[in-house]
C-alpha cells in the first residue's frame, strides 16, 4: 500500500490564542505510559507482566528566538504562569475540515533560550497535558477559517467510531488582529445526526485581540462537530478561527 507521506513544512502550531508556527521549525507530540512489573515465580510461559500506570503527554517545539514586542519571546512568557494552557498542533497546517490534530491542556514546564556562536538564538519550549482521563489526545478540527460575517464551519464528521461516553477535550482559539471593530463568539456544537446539535463550548473575542481557551468535556462526545460563528460590528478584516475535538 503506497505511503502517504506528508512533508512537514506545513505543520502549523497554536498557543494560547496565538498563531507561533511562523517561529517554529521543529515539533514533537508524545504520549507516555508508565507499565510497572508485576512478575511473580512460575509466572506462566516464562514472560514478564506488567500492570498500567499513569500516563504523561507532552508537546515540545523549538526554532527562532525572537524578543519583539508581541514575537514568540513574549507569547510564550505570558503564558508561563497558565497551568491550563491550550495548545493545537496540526502536522500538515490543519486546513481542510476534519484534518488530524493533537490537542493538551496544562503548564509550560521548560523554558529555553539559546545563543549558539555559530547560529542564530533559539527558543524552545514544554507543555506537559494534565487532561485528567488523557494526557494527550489526538482528535480533528481545521485551522485559519476566516469568518468575516455570522456562519457555520465545515461538518466534521469522526465516522462511526465517533460516539463515545467517556467525554473530550474542545480547544478554540481566535485571532481578532485583522478585523477593524466588533467582535466575535464561536460556539462549538456536537450532534449524533447531524440535524440536532447540542453547544458544548463557547469562546469570545473583541478586535485587534486574540482568544484561546480549553474545554474539557464530561459529556457523550457525538458523531459531528460544527463551529457556529457570530459576528457583531464591524465592517474589513476577518476574524481566523482554528479548533480541535478530541474524545477519550
Amino acid at each position: 500500500m503506497p505511503v502517504a507521506a506528508v512533508h512537514g513544512k506545513s505543520a502549523a502550531v497554536f498557543l494560547g490564542g496565538y498563531d507561533i508556527s511562523t517561529w517554529l521549525n521543529d515539533v514533537d507530540t508524545a504520549m507516555a505510559r508508565d507499565a510497572a512489573e508485576s512478575t511473580g515465580f512460575q509466572s506462566p510461559g516464562g514472560a514478564k507482566t506488567f500492570v498500567e500506570g499513569y500516563r504523561s503527554g507532552t508537546i515540545t517545539a523549538a526554532g527562532i528566538w525572537d524578543g519583539s514586542a508581541n514575537a514568540i519571546d513574549a507569547i510564550i512568557d505570558a503564558n508561563t504562569d497558565d497551568v491550563t494552557n491550550p495548545v493545537l498542533v496540526f502536522p500538515d497546517g490543519g486546513r481542510v475540515s476534519g484534518a488530524a490534530c493533537a490537542l493538551s491542556s496544562g503548564p509550560i514546564t521548560k523554558l529555553e533560550r539559546k545563543s549558539p556562536i555559530a547560529g542564530v538564538n533559539i527558543i524552545d519550549f514544554e507543555a506537559i497535558s494534565s487532561a485528567e482521563t488523557s494526557p494527550l489526545l489526538r482528535g480533528k478540527g481545521q485551522s485559519y477559517v476566516a469568518f468575516a460575517a455570522n456562519g457555520n464551519g465545515t461538518v466534521i464528521d469522526f465516522g462511526a467510531d465517533g460516539p463515545t461516553n467517556g467525554g473530550g477535550d474542545v480547544i478554540v482559539q481566535i485571532d481578532g488582529t485583522a478585523r477593524n471593530a466588533g467582535s466575535v463568539s464561536v460556539v462549538i456544537q456536537l450532534s449524533p445526526d447531524n440535524s440536532t446539535w447540542a453547544t458544548v463550548a463557547t469562546l469570545a473575542c473583541g478586535f485587534g485581540a486574540v482568544a484561546g481557551q480549553a474545554f474539557p468535556q464530561s459529556v457523550t462526545m457525538r458523531r459531528y462537530v460544527r463551529a457556529v460563528v457570530t459576528v457583531t460590528g464591524g465592517a474589513t478584516g476577518n476574524y481566523l478561527v482554528t479548533y480541535g475535538v478530541a474524545r477519550y
